[in-house]
């Protein structure tokens, strides 16, 4: 039909069958960390099988709790995890959950303050490299934890959702009006 906006048209789908639930939990991760409490509380470890917490790990006191970001590695055991002082002073930490579901003490990075407001980080699949998106400057930043060694990109526009594709050789966003790639 003429009325239809271009983009808004229904493509042909295959349909695929419902999973059972033990077919629909392969390659979930056992555990994930909740930081939702809008208060500084202890980041929550759960269970993805029952949601129930199994582990807690409490942020540093100094934390703006409207600051913290979290990202994971394609192992699901490493994330980094980052907040902002009253002083818009930004640090990073790695947080360890073992295969029990525990979690380790937050280990301090050698990652320099980035100096802008971070919209969003994300671990490389293999836990070596963080990309930070940032807000003023429009910017990702790619870090190497071993080393703290730091590469700039200037975005053409804000950087959100970041991700990582083609084996950790690509960072992808979105921003107003796309969708990007830095490879």
């Amino acid at each position: 039909p003429s009325d239809l906006l271009p983009g808004n048209i229904l493509l042909d789908a295959q349909a695929v069958p419902t999973l059972s639930a033990k077919e629909a939990d392969v390659g979930m991760p056992k555990y994930y960390i909740v930081a939702s409490d809008p208060t500084l509380a202890a980041l929550e470890v759960r269970s993805s099988a029952t949601g129930k917490v199994v582990g807690k790990v409490s942020p540093p006191a100094t934390c703006d709790p409207k600051s913290l970001k979290l990202a994971a590695a394609g192992n699901n055991q490493d994330f980094v995890f980052s907040c902002s002082n009253s002083g818009r002073s930004t640090s990073f930490y790695r947080l360890q959950i073992s295969s029990s579901g525990s979690a380790s003490a937050l280990t301090p990075l050698s990652i320099p303050d980035p100096g802008g407001w971070i919209d969003d980080m994300a671990l490389s699949p293999d836990g070596t490299k963080l990309a930070i998106g940032l807000q003023g400057p429009d910017a990702i930043e790619v870090v190497t934890l071993a080393t703290g060694a730091v590469r700039t990109w200037t975005a053409p526009i804000q950087p959100f959702h970041l991700t990582w594709g083609d084996g950790g050789r690509e960072v992808g966003f979105t921003g107003y009006g796309g969708l990007y790639v830095l490879n």
